[in-house]
Formats: C-alpha cells, structure tokens, sequence
C-alpha cells in the first residue's frame, strides 16, 4: 500500500457533521498547490473541519484534480470554473447549496458565490483579485477586475440586500488603516477595500481584534493583510473568532497564512 492511500485511509474516519450553533469558514490563498502538497493541504483542512471553504490561487493540475476528489469524497458541494491560463477560486461547503451569478463582466472565474439552503441559510462569496501584474500590464487586470467587482457589488445591495452574507478571499490589498502604510497602494486600491464598507459590509477581522496582523510576508519581510473577510451588519455580532493561522506558512503548505471566521448562528 502506498503512503498516499495509507493516509488517505486513515483520514477516512473523519466525520462532517453539521453544526447548527457554529459555522466555521476558511479563506487561504493555496499558492497553486503540486499534487503532493495538495494532499497536506487537504489534512489540514480535514483536521480543520471547515463547513465553507475558500481556495484562491488555484490553476488546472495534478493540485486541483487531487481537491475535487478529496472534498467530494468528504461530502462537500464544490463550485469553480477555470481558464486554461489563469488562476481561479473555489468554494466548498458541506451546506446544500446552489451557485449565485456573479454577473462581472471581467475574469468571472475569479468571484464565485453560493446560497446556502436547509438549517443555515446564507450568502457566501469569495474573491480572488489579480496581483499588480508584469510591466506590460502593470494594474490593468487588477483595475478591470475591481472595476468589475464594485459595479456587481452595487447590484447586489439593490437586488438582493446586504443580509446574512460573508464575503472574502486574497483581495490583493490593504485597509487604509493598514500599519505600516505602503506608498505603493494608489487610492484606487483603498476605493476597492471601502467598497465593502461601503454597501454595509464589516471587517470582521477588526470587529474581533485591535493588533495589526498579517497574511503575507515579502521578501524583505514585510507584512501585508491581503487575505479578508467582510461580514454584513446584521453578522457583526454573531462573530465569534476571526484569525491567522500563521503554522501553515512555517510547514511550507503556503506563501499565505489561512484565515478562519467563526459565526454563532
């Protein structure tokens, strides 16, 4: 027997059960994971026993094809689309669940959003902004795909209202309270953050904690919080734990520390 189907044997025994007090939710920027490296990243997320996942930095490989069988096989419903060049998001739940149209004009692989059904209702979305680019389209696909964003974000408070929706994912930018603030981010970067602010959504980060924290680190060592969750108002006092968890950059499985949001329903 070889050590994958060993382990994947053993983590079997892991149960979902449907938790109808707490939803736990995780955001990670998965760094476009090899097939080897998927697999420990997936016995986290089995330890973790997520009810909603969010996975950004995905591409079409030996990574993904090993996720859509693992998560699958534990029960979750998994919703995506992907290009054959470029980087997308998914999103996992253990909820029954069917797909919101996103309706972006721009990289709609990129935003991905889910209504849950049954015992937790709610709305459930996830982002993957492009990073800055090469120097022959330095911030066009970023710009574009903002741009894109915000307009569906208008059209989502008119027609279906800011109620019982989470929403997060690697948005590539900072708050503009960030510490330390970077001279690199242009007011269209921080217009994107208060967007969310905006429509009446909340960080929920910063409903929980006051220390400055990051989720990832550049090569001179500067810290930067990319990775987000916003909750709408009427969730802001339902959030319990809102988190880093900094072990999986030390253990290599990722660039990006993952984020985690507890919500008492």
């Amino acid at each position: 027997m070889s050590r994958q189907v060993f382990l994947d044997n053993y983590f079997r025994g892991i149960s979902y059960e449907v938790n109808k007090e707490v939803v736990r939710i995780l955001n990670w920027n998965v760094r476009n994971p090899s097939f080897l490296r998927a697999t420990k990243q997936c016995r986290y997320i089995e330890h973790l026993r997520p009810h909603i996942i969010l996975l950004t930095e995905l591409r079409s490989s030996g990574g993904l094809k090993y996720f859509e069988q693992r998560l699958s096989y534990l029960g979750y419903q998994l919703f995506y689309e992907y290009p054959e060049d470029d980087y997308f998001i998914l999103i996992a739940s253990i909820y029954e669940a069917s797909e919101i149209p996103m309706k972006t004009d721009f990289m709609p692989h990129r935003i991905k959003g889910i209504a849950t059904r049954g015992d937790i209702e709610g709305t459930f979305i996830g982002i993957y902004v492009p990073s800055r680019g090469p120097k022959e389209r330095r911030n066009v696909n970023k710009k574009m795909f903002q741009e894109s964003v915000m307009g569906f974000l208008d059209v989502l408070k008119e027609k279906r209202g800011i109620k019982n929706t989470v929403i997060g994912g690697d948005l590539n930018v900072i708050d503009p309270s960030h510490i330390p603030k970077y001279s690199i981010f242009g007011e269209w970067e921080y217009d994107f953050y208060n967007k969310f602010i905006e429509i009446g959504m909340k960080d929920a980060f910063k409903l929980v904690n006051t220390q400055q924290d990051y989720s990832w680190f550049g090569r001179e060592g500067d810290g930067y919080r990319f990775d987000h969750f916003f909750v709408s108002e009427d969730l802001k006092e339902k959030v319990i734990k809102c988190y880093y968890d900094h072990s999986v950059r030390g253990k290599r499985l990722s660039d990006h520390s993952s984020m985690i949001l507890e919500l008492k329903l």
